[in-house]
């Protein structure tokens, strides 16, 4: 009976967390100030390295004294966490004074505008998402029943696959970042909406590698091909998820900008039902035809991403 109460009070919590931390992230640099994206490049950078090291602690306590071993774990984790964040507080952008109750003033032709186009980005995100959410879902049977996790007589718990999502990501950030500031200065860097299709595009890459795992090797795949996967899913994930957050962080109304970053948030919600309902079609298709599926979805993502770009550029102009 507590199962449903702890599952309530971790999406509370990540509710309150994700959608104003990362608009903490964003006020800390000023309207048009391209470094925005690399501020939501490093957050991730920290939320990446840390979900490198949590499955494989976690991971391997459950394996070796059990799941309540595990969750315990967490919880410490999560508490550290909140220490952490209370202790360098100071060092973030301050919250607007209050001065009591005062009328809300209503929303200019523009700001309305653009929650309005920002909003109507949620589906297309959600796409991106609908692929990635199988990385914590399906992906973790299909690795159960098509990898070969057992090295030199050891096995491999599963979730130390998925610690690669972590590490992934803090090895290909610097160069990618590094490649972007030579682009910029070359004034050949691409914009928000040719990132968001490139990372669409090299995510359903990913999908497609999976599906390729079963004709290739008939038998068990070789724990480098999921290694691979990972690391080529990553990249479409750096180019895809810290760009989308900091378009939204700077074309929302500054005064609705934690609610805007909680209304990006909604696309891995979306992304997420539509991805488990999906997962039902894992028992009765082949592996290949179920990757494929998810391949098709989000390379469709890259296409919109791709066909809309100039009016959104138009429409959500620099804030």
């Amino acid at each position: 009976a507590s199962f449903l109460l702890a599952l309530v009070l971790l999406m509370v919590g990540a509710g309150c967390m994700h959608g104003n931390m990362m608009s903490q992230v964003g006020r800390l640099y000023a309207a048009g100030d391209r470094r925005r994206a690399d501020g939501f490049q490093i957050y991730y950078l920290a939320v990446n390295l840390s979900a490198f090291v949590a499955p494989i602690v976690i991971g391997g306590a459950a394996q070796g004294w059990g799941w309540h071993t595990g969750f315990v774990l967490a919880g410490v984790g999560m508490a550290a966490g909140v220490a952490l964040y209370l202790a360098g507080s100071r060092h973030l952008p301050p919250d607007p004074p209050r001065q009591g109750p005062v009328a809300a003033l209503p929303y200019t032709p523009d700001e309305r505008r653009r929650i309005a186009m920002l909003i109507a980005l949620v589906p297309l995100c959600a796409l991106f998402w609908i692929a990635q959410s199988q990385v914590w879902n399906v992906y973790n049977l299909w690795v159960r029943d098509h990898v070969d996790l057992v090295i030199a007589g050891w096995t491999m718990p599963i979730p130390w696959l998925q610690a690669i999502d972590g590490l992934a990501p803090a090895l290909l950030m610097p160069p990618f970042v590094a490649l972007w500031r030579w682009q910029a200065a070359r004034g050949r860097e691409p914009d928000d909406f040719a990132k968001l299709s490139l990372g669409c595009l090299i995510f359903a890459a990913g999908m497609a590698w999976l599906a390729a795992a079963a004709p290739l090797f008939p038998g068990k795949v070789p724990v480098l091909w999921a290694v691979g996967f990972h690391l080529l899913s990553n990249l479409g994930w750096l180019y895809f998820t810290p760009i989308s957050m900091a378009l939204f962080a700077r074309a929302a109304p500054p005064r609705a900008a934690g609610v805007m970053m909680g209304v990006a948030q909604f696309a891995i919600f979306i992304g997420s039902t539509v991805s488990g309902r999906l997962g039902a079609l894992y028992s009765s298709w082949s592996a290949t035809d179920f990757w494929l599926l998810h391949a098709a979805i989000c390379a469709g993502g890259a296409l919109a991403f791709a066909l809309l770009a100039r009016p959104l550029r138009h429409l959500l102009r620099a804030g």
